[in-house]
């Protein structure tokens, strides 16, 4: 034990060896700080010479811009001196219209595509039809076999057009209506149908003298111009791509694509509703509050876009713009007042529609019944009709995300609807409620092309079912 005790002792270092070994490391690591001193110093040289690279490249810089600038101005300098020569001149009135429209082309040419593409698909499709239903080079449909074409006056379904006429392509089933009030006015049961309609028809027959071709015309006006508001409306809540695919998507739907294609008052409530809210967000409220009005005496959910306007001049404290309301509102008086002295009842088009065709809606027809223990007449098409309305119920909801304002106008339309609305139609009004449509956003123009093909082969089934005197919506 003794010896390994020594052994372990004699191991350990001296204190001289200690102090060695130190000073030795101390020497090693002064020596490390010197050379990274020197790297120091050699890295701040770099840095100053590239700040200073950087300094004269800024100098250059500065100077060729100015150079550029001098440049610009003497190349420009005639330009401009003609330019003014040019505002001094009198203007030529035709060539400047001519001017205004080919620069307004140019800016909106994206406000073309969907209309041109939507009236080619249009054109064709009434040739193909127009071809399908000729026998012996006579065209006819099924409306023409029963009790309306060219009828007299005295009948009470006829119509001013007469039997194999082109026009029959474009009108059927409430058209009739329609164009017997624009042809002899309101009595009994027309009352249950709005104005506007009738009078544009009745306006363009006083320049063609033709009904056939008046109806035609506010057809395709009226079917056409939607498109380039309802698509500008898009473009404030999605980038100009998205808003042009999400229109084609829109105006090729089947029901959209029908019913903006025929006389029906659809395209003009889409019309009057969509550049309501353009012009608002534009802040021409006089043009805002007119379009309303047009579409308060078009549909009564039109005035239902008094909504979004109105909760917006609220949220702004904008109490003196909110006076605009009366607008819409004197115009439907003015329509329940003429109710009123030709038929003793303000609210004729409302009661005399409920005598009529009855008030089949769905709270009566499914709620009411089930609530009452009634049994419910179900069918396949109710099938259809139930997902239909849980999916505008859905994308109305959802339209809340986009503009909880312009939301409220689709969400109480759609409800509205369902409680007041006629059953059987719900696949026509429902769609027509524009801001479901702002939810579906998509980019990929592969996908969207798809759609809109797949849309326009229901779309010509759906069109010569509605001219064959079969229900479509």
């Amino acid at each position: 034990m003794d010896d390994e005790a020594d052994e372990s002792a004699g191991s350990e270092p001296s204190e001289d060896e200690r102090r060695e070994r130190t000073i030795a490391k101390l020497r090693e690591a002064w020596k490390l700080m010197g050379e990274l001193e020197a790297g120091n110093v050699e890295l701040q040289s770099e840095v100053d010479d590239a700040k200073r690279r950087i300094s004269e490249i800024k100098d250059e810089v500065a100077s060729l811009e100015k150079r550029y600038a001098s440049l610009k101005k003497q190349e420009t300098a005639p330009a401009e001196v003609e330019r003014k020569k040019a505002e001094a001149r009198p203007p030529e009135k035709a060539a400047s219209l001519k001017g205004r429209v080919l620069l307004a082309l140019r800016e909106n040419q994206r406000y073309l595509l969907v209309p041109v593409a939507v009236n080619l698909a249009r054109a064709l499709i009434a040739l193909s039809l127009f071809v399908a239903h000729s026998e012996s080079g006579a065209f006819t449909t099924t409306y023409m076999d029963w009790r309306y074409a060219g009828g007299p006056l005295g009948e009470p379904f006829s119509v001013p057009i007469p039997k194999g006429h082109w026009s029959y392509l474009f009108f059927a089933w409430d058209s009739i209506w329609y164009i017997r009030i624009a042809w002899v006015g309101y009595e009994g049961t027309r009352f249950a149908f709005f104005p506007t309609l009738p009078l544009a028809i009745r306006l363009l027959y006083s320049f063609t003298m033709d009904w056939g071709l008046a109806v035609a015309i506010v057809s395709f006006v009226f079917g056409t111009i939607w498109m380039p508001f309802y698509q500008a409306v898009a473009e404030h809540y999605m980038d100009k791509e998205r808003a042009l695919l999400n229109t084609f998507l829109c105006a090729f739907f089947p029901f959209v694509f029908l019913f903006t294609s025929v006389a029906y008052t659809e395209s003009i409530f889409l019309f009057a509703c969509a550049a309501a809210w353009y012009y608002y967000l534009r802040g021409k409220l006089p043009h805002s509050f007119a379009m309303v009005a047009i579409a308060a005496v078009t549909r009564i959910y039109g005035l239902f876009m008094l909504i979004p306007i109105l909760l917006d001049l609220f949220a702004k404290k904008d109490w003196k713009s909110m006076l605009y309301s009366f607008v819409p509102l004197f115009a439907l008086f003015l329509w329940c007042y003429y109710n009123f002295i030709s038929t003793g009842d303000w609210l004729a088009f409302r009661n005399l529609q409920v005598a009529y065709w009855g008030s089949p809606t769905w709270a009566s027809q499914f709620i009411g019944r089930f609530l009452l223990g009634q049994p419910i007449d179900w069918s396949l098409y109710h099938n259809f009709m139930l997902g239909f309305i849980a999916v505008a119920l859905y994308l109305s909801v959802v339209s809340l995300n986009v503009d909880w304002k312009l939301g409220a106008f689709a969400v109480i339309g759609v409800i509205s609807n369902l409680f007041m609305g006629y059953l059987w139609s719900y696949t026509r009004h429902l769609t027509f409620f524009f801001p479901m449509w702002l939810t579906v956003k998509s980019s990929n123009k592969f996908v969207v092309g798809l759609a809109c093909l797949l849309f326009l082969l229901c779309s010509i089934v759906l069109w010569n079912q509605f001219i064959m005197r079969q229900w479509v919506a």
